[in-house]
C-alpha cells in the first residue's frame, strides 16, 4: 500500500509568464516564488503523485499541471505530509493564517475548485521555504502526521 498524505511544492518561476490553465484560460504569473498545496489519497499515493508533478511531459488534468508544464517553472522542494487524513484544506488555511503579509493568494479558487477554501497556490513575496516548513511542521505534528521536506534540484 502505498503511503497517503498532503504535500507542498515549492515552485520557482524564472520568467513573468502567462499560461493558459485549461478552462480557466489565460492567467499571468510573475517570476518568483510560489507554493501550492495538494493531497495524493488515492491509490498511487504521494510517490506517484510527486513523481508526476515533476515531469514536464504529461496529460495535463489539475491547475497545476498547466503552469508546471512551463519551461521556466520548476519545483525546486517538496514537503511531505503523511496522513491518511486529507490535511490540504488545513495546510492552506495555516498558511493564510501564519502568514497574511507574506504571501498572497495567486488566483482564487486554483487548485481548490473541488473545495471551499480561497486558493492552495500562494505567490511568497518574503517568505523562504524553511520560514514555512518550520511553521506548519508543529502544525502538521498536532495531527500525528509526519513530513518530510527535500529539495528536487540538485
Amino acid at each position: 500500500m502505498q503511503p497517503k498524505g498532503s504535500y507542498l511544492l515549492f515552485i520557482s518561476n524564472m520568467n513573468d509568464i502567462a499560461v493558459n490553465i485549461g478552462s480557466l484560460g489565460e492567467m499571468f504569473f510573475p517570476e518568483g516564488y510560489y507554493v501550492y498545496v495538494g493531497s495524493a489519497m488515492g491509490p498511487g499515493g504521494l510517490n506517484k503523485r510527486l513523481a508526476r508533478h515533476l515531469q514536464k511531459n504529461k496529460k495535463l488534468f489539475w491547475h497545476i499541471d498547466y503552469l508546471l508544464a512551463s519551461k521556466t517553472v520548476q519545483v525546486i522542494a517538496i514537503l511531505e505530509v503523511l496522513s491518511n487524513r486529507r490535511l490540504e484544506c488545513l495546510l492552506s488555511q495555516q498558511l493564510l493564517t501564519s502568514f497574511s503579509r507574506e504571501l498572497l493568494v495567486v488566483y482564487e479558487h486554483f487548485g481548490s475548485s473541488d473545495c471551499r477554501c480561497v486558493g492552495h497556490f500562494f505567490f511568497l513575496k518574503a517568505l523562504s521555504m524553511e520560514m514555512v516548513v518550520n511553521t506548519l511542521e508543529p502544525f502538521i505534528q498536532s495531527f500525528d502526521a509526519k513530513c518530510r521536506f527535500y529539495n528536487t534540484t540538485t
